[in-house]
């Protein structure tokens, strides 16, 4: 369900205190997750991807990234000059980056009584003049997980479909003028941890962690002829915590590390 690609690319450089706005519900906690039971010794610093050609083995594409913790044990940073910022209740504020030979971007993020209602992503010129800005909508529904998201000037809209944990089941694309269903997906999920969710990922993608491993997913209908049906299957190895060391899937290799 989850496409390959999520770039957590975001962010303004600190030569943008402009970019900071108060919150107005800075009194309001994050909520926990009422599934999350166990603590871990452990936590996920890096994780590192490799994509290869299922049929020669040649390797396509090696990333990684690697995440680093403040005194209080948030995400602090993101390997890649991305930074974050968090309000006086502890929810992510901006999410800032300056990358090398790349547009300075600023993710502002907004909430009305503790509930993310948009992210603006800002992207700038190298002489600080603002060259994009994108905002992204979030709706949530009763049990507190985020139910519907759109941007701004974009031709569709995004419904979700969650288990009692908030993990993503079903995800639609509706194309806005005409509410035609564009693209449905769907996925089960293992009753194993996701460290990505635990380090806090999901604080500023909300929308795309799930807090268990997604065992199969499938798009089963996209208006798009350049997709390839069928489902994908994730096989995991795990540590003696019971968090995965390993995930493989066809053509993709993911290798989690812990500190």
């Amino acid at each position: 369900m989850k496409l390959f690609s999520l770039l957590i690319a975001i962010c303004c450089a600190l030569i943008f205190p402009s970019c900071h706005r108060p919150d107005e519900n800075a009194e309001m906690a994050p909520v926990t997750n009422p599934c999350l039971s166990q603590t871990f010794q452990k936590r996920l610093y890096k994780v590192m991807h490799t994509a290869f050609d299922e049929t020669t083995g040649k390797i396509n594409l090696v990333y990684q990234d690697q995440y680093f913790f403040d005194t209080n044990n948030r995400l602090d940073s993101i390997s890649g000059g991305h930074k974050i910022r968090y309000n006086a209740a502890g929810r992510v504020d901006q999410v800032i980056s300056s990358i090398p030979n790349a547009p300075n971007q600023v993710k502002q993020y907004f909430y009305n009584n503790g509930q993310l209602t948009k992210i603006e992503t800002n992207i700038y010129n190298p002489d600080g003049t603002l060259s994009w800005k994108l905002v992204k909508n979030f709706e949530w529904d009763a049990q507190g997980f985020v139910h519907k998201t759109w941007v701004n000037g974009s031709d569709y809209y995004t419904l979700y479909t969650r288990d009692a944990c908030g993990n993503d089941i079903q995800s639609q694309d509706f194309i806005i003028s005409d509410n035609r269903e564009n693209r449905l997906s769907v996925a089960t999920y293992s009753d194993t941890y996701n460290p990505e969710y635990l380090i806090g990922l999901h604080e500023i993608d909300p929308d795309y962690y799930s807090i268990h491993n997604e065992s199969i997913s499938e798009i089963i209908h996209w208006d798009n002829a350049d997709f390839l049906p069928g489902p994908i299957e994730y096989q995991y190895e795990y540590n003696t915590d019971g968090l995965p060391v390993k995930r493989m899937s066809a053509g993709h290799l993911v290798a989690y590390f812990y500190e």
